[in-house]
């Protein structure tokens, strides 16, 4: 969901009357939320692995707004307490899969809220006129650059309108996330055998057998997720099964390119190991069983396991998905597209100066290394501060430019976490008088050392 459109009328695609569009705090929910089992995750911290109570197959974009200045929404347009204001989200299909996908209907569900919060406002299934008929991997339908297509009925006919009470429309004003999650999906496959193209057949069935019959790998580097499947045999059959033994180390090399190593690394950076708890189970006695040799790589994986590879952990570092998880924003701060040295967004910060925020999850007693690119005046100030919940300051790095290049530059810092599981990552830039330009900062990075 890229933006949504607010109305008091049913036809939101209309001139007449008011309506409010929203695009602000866009982000991408992570199929992987880092929770932790404290039996299971203190005894694999020595192997730099961490344990989730939340995998999940499905994917999410959230909204959110903030509070401003001036008229409501329900006065800018005009809704009364007993009227109902209508959705029109704009939104896109993204593939993150390995094969594309035919005649893509995925079923969406509008979620007002998070956690024991949320409240889900309506689901429906994608309509005809929404239908995609292929969908690459890696690509998205429309394509990037192409206007982003629309949700606003629940029926194919468009005669029945998304509403929204006159609450929900103050708690969205109020800053309430409105989130798209996406849990299912119907689409077909074409199989080209000898150079022909069989008739579309749908994934559902082959889908829940790759499931079945396979280990789930995740690469995650922060601003994106890669998933892959890997044929292994069920913990039931484990003996009889004649499919070839693969352990976590090949599997990690056949998906990702990632070779076996003391410390193995994805372009230069360290991964950090993230289990579902069952997986964490598994890994933990295996583990046991290989005594003085244990080593995370010489896994056997089984069937159903899912293992995350996390090799940054700021989530969005370059601003891909808007402002995404940054919060406690203060100042002028805006998100300018394709302005860094490789086409990155970037977060501007006015000559007013501004603060910025993200909670980072962390593994105890580990070293890290912070990473990011700045441009900024002669005479500017910026700080990147890495502190506990507590306040407690861990690892600190001042920029201060002699001279404006109108260069990007890298900068690092090393901090110990410590025995925090989360630390806070802040980033505070303070402009000087002779300010010309804004400030801009993008490719946040944290990685093991």
């Amino acid at each position: 969901m890229e933006k949504f459109i607010i109305s008091k009328n049913k036809n939101v695609t209309e001139e007449e009357g008011k309506s409010l569009t929203i695009s602000q705090g866009s982000s991408t929910t992570k199929s992987v939320d880092v929770g932790m089992n404290t039996s299971l995750h203190a005894s694999l911290l020595d192997f730099g692995a961490s344990v989730s109570a939340s995998f999940h197959e499905g994917s999410s974009h959230t909204l959110s707004t903030e509070q401003g200045k001036g008229k409501s929404w329900s006065e800018s347009i005009g809704l009364n307490t007993a009227d109902s204001a209508y959705y029109n989200g704009n939104i896109r299909y993204f593939n993150r899969g390995t094969a594309p996908i035919y005649n893509a209907e995925p079923t969406t569900s509008l979620v007002l809220d998070t956690g024991k919060k949320a409240k889900t406002l309506f689901t429906v299934k994608t309509k005809e006129n929404q239908k995609a008929q292929v969908v690459k991997p890696g690509d998205s339908y429309p394509r990037k650059g192409l206007a982003p297509i629309s949700m606003r009925s629940m029926d194919d006919f468009g005669s029945t309108p998304i509403p929204l009470s006159y609450d929900q429309l103050n708690d969205l004003e109020k800053g309430t996330p409105l989130s798209l999650e996406t849990d299912q999906f119907a689409g077909d496959y074409i199989k080209v055998i000898n150079g022909n193209q069989s008739s579309p057949e749908p994934w559902t069935y082959w889908l829940t057998q790759i499931e079945q019959s396979s280990a789930r790998l995740i690469l995650n580097d922060g601003d994106t997720e890669t998933e892959r499947r890997i044929a292994a045999r069920t913990a039931e059959g484990y003996d009889q099964e004649t499919k070839p033994e693969v352990t976590l180390g090949e599997a990690m090399e056949l998906t990702f390119g990632i070779p076996k190593s003391d410390k193995p690394a994805y372009k230069g950076d360290l991964i950090q190991y993230v289990f579902d708890e069952n997986t964490a189970k598994e890994v933990k006695k295996q583990l046991k069983n290989m005594g003085d040799q244990a080593d995370l790589q010489n896994v056997k994986l089984k069937a159903g396991m899912q293992v995350m590879l996390k090799t940054n952990l700021v989530h969005n570092g370059s601003f891909q998905n808007e402002f995404g998880d940054w919060g406690e924003k203060l100042g002028s701060l805006t998100i300018e597209k394709g302005q860094g040295p490789d086409s990155e967004n970037v977060l501007s910060i006015s000559e007013f100066g501004g603060i910025c925020q993200e909670w980072i999850k962390v593994l105890p007693e580990t070293n890290y290394k912070v990473e990011l690119t700045v441009k900024q005046d002669a005479g500017d100030g910026s700080e990147v501060t890495i502190a506990s919940k507590d306040g407690k300051e861990l690892g600190k790095l001042a920029i201060k430019e002699k001279e404006s290049t109108g260069e990007f530059k890298t900068y690092t810092f090393n901090f110990h976490s410590g025995q925090n599981t989360e630390v806070g990552l802040y980033f505070v830039y303070l402009a000087s008088s002779g300010t010309t330009h804004p400030m801009n900062v993008t490719n946040f990075k944290i990685t093991r050392r």
